[in-house]
């Protein structure tokens, strides 16, 4: 989600080829655990109907988003890196919008979690009664205003020296706001009911105190270095920042983002660890039949050629048997002939 904005640039900088290298294997293991990650969960919820809750729904959202930085944002900034290296090229402005747009499309999906989670815990009644058809209707909204804040970075650049400011205050400051918000009421409710009930409170407090900084702490570690450094960037003229070590940083830094959901949506859900234990046992024992395939394979040839092999010895030792038996009933007949011819001919005699 970098801008290039005349001289106030976040072109890609210069590098030197071993730290391109080095870096770029770097994304690359990034980008192969955030499809493996992402990936693991939409099956997981695809294969598993007691995972297809109403909180799940947003997960997928999320993971979709997420696959999406994986498959596309990240090979094409290691391929501008390593090739490219022209932050004022037409397909570089493509990858900016397409990167826009995954980047807010994740952080909107995790505004929208924080927001059901809030209903979920303050208004249990109205969460109840929410349909599927209302959820997909808000995740389509967060997809369309993700498309919207990224395709604003399409208009020409004499209208856009305030976009950086614009793509950071909705992209980011906005559903942090909204984050803190719905997670510091569902901290209140929890912390009242606990209260109530008087049992065990102060460890119930911790817990979920807890898991919300875990949440909001990932989120603003993630996000915040690259829009702090977009703005910079932009709007201090006299900065003197480091862009051949900050920019690769940021970036891995808010791509690392979309490593780390998976993790911190699903880790305490026993439900979803047994069915990533399940999904990832199928595929291990699939790949040890493939394994062992051949090797069976090759038994039974070895099997089906021995049993052929005695089958024709024994056909021409039977073969042969019969031969020699011929042979022999043959001249014993002959034997006979003769006899009677010479019995005949002294008859005659």
């Amino acid at each position: 989600m970098a801008r290039n904005n005349g001289n106030n640039s976040t072109a890609i900088p210069p590098a030197s080829s071993v730290g391109l290298i080095i870096e770029s294997l770097f994304f690359v293991v990034l980008s192969l655990i955030i499809l493996a990650g992402n990936t693991l969960v939409c099956t997981a919820i695809y294969k598993n109907r007691k995972l297809r809750t109403k909180t799940n729904y947003y997960i997928v959202s999320l993971a979709v988003a997420d696959i999406m930085v994986g498959m596309f944002s990240v090979p094409y900034w290691v391929y501008f890196r390593l090739v490219k290296g022209d932050g004022g090229s037409d397909t570089y402005k493509v990858y900016i919008t397409y990167d826009i747009l995954c980047g807010t499309a994740s952080i909107i999906n995790l505004a929208m979690i924080s927001l059901e989670r809030c209903v979920s815990v303050t208004e249990p009644a109205i969460h109840r009664n929410l349909s599927r058809t209302t959820i997909t209707i808000t995740i389509i909204c967060a997809w369309i205003y993700a498309l919207a804040v990224a395709c604003v970075n399409l208009i020409d650049e004499s209208y856009l020296k305030w976009y950086p400011l614009f793509v950071s205050t909705m992209s980011f400051f906005l559903p942090l706001f909204v984050i803190l918000i719905a997670y510091a009421l569902i901290y209140k409710v929890a912390q009242t009911r606990e209260r109530a009930r008087r049992s065990r409170s102060l460890a119930r407090e911790i817990r979920i105190a807890v898991t919300l900084a875990v949440v909001i702490g990932a989120f603003v570690i993630a996000w915040l270095p690259f829009f702090t450094m977009l703005l910079i960037t932009v709007y201090c003229k006299t900065c003197q920042v480091k862009y051949e070590i900050i920019i690769p940083f940021t970036k891995w830094m808010h791509y690392s983002g979309s490593m780390v959901n998976p993790i911190i949506y699903t880790h305490r859900n026993k439900d979803f660890r047994r069915a990533f234990a399940r999904i990832l046992f199928s595929c291990g024992k699939k790949q040890m039949t493939n394994f062992s395939y051949p090797t069976k394979n090759a038994a039974i040839i070895s099997q089906n050629f021995v049993s052929a092999r005695n089958t024709s010895t024994s056909a021409e030792a039977s073969d042969n048997g019969e031969i020699r038996v011929r042979t022999r009933s043959d001249s014993s007949v002959l034997a006979q002939r003769e006899k009677q011819t010479i019995q005949e001919g002294e008859t005659k005699a």
